[in-house]
């Protein structure tokens, strides 16, 4: 597909890309799709995200499993068939952050004490809200 769109200089449209994409599917049980960042995307590219998942939710002979992910701010405006919303507060996340830093911090015996507590501090820190 790739050459002849090449050869012609021109993309494939949604649809094509779509047909594409539910043929290869078709070879598997269930295919997992991951979009990371949501929020990010600009709002046309999200809004062909979007469309491309309640397209394959409701697809009838393969199973798909889609995870995205955003921002809170986007909550309200994804609504998608047979779907799941739930939040993951950042301050949940921190003492998870906590933990995982102190543990390798602890195996490391060459970096000195007050680097290890610059570590732990900054590093939580920053990742607040990511």
């Amino acid at each position: 597909m790739y050459d002849v769109f090449l050869a012609r200089g021109k993309t494939p449209d949604y649809s094509t890309l779509l047909r594409e994409f539910l043929s290869c599917a078709s070879h598997f049980k269930t295919v997992y799709v991951l979009i990371d960042a949501l929020d990010e995307c600009a709002e046309e590219s999200r809004k062909v995200i979007l469309e491309f998942f309640r397209d394959i939710l409701t697809h009838e002979t393969v199973k798909f499993k889609v995870l995205g992910s955003s921002r809170p701010h986007l909550r309200h405006i994804v609504s998608l068939p047979n779907s799941t919303q739930f939040m993951i507060d950042a301050a949940d996340i921190e003492s998870d952050v906590q933990t995982y830093i102190t543990s390798k911090l602890s195996s490391n015996r060459r970096l000195p004490q007050h680097l290890k507590d610059k570590i732990l501090k900054t590093i939580p820190d920053r990742a607040s809200g990511m």
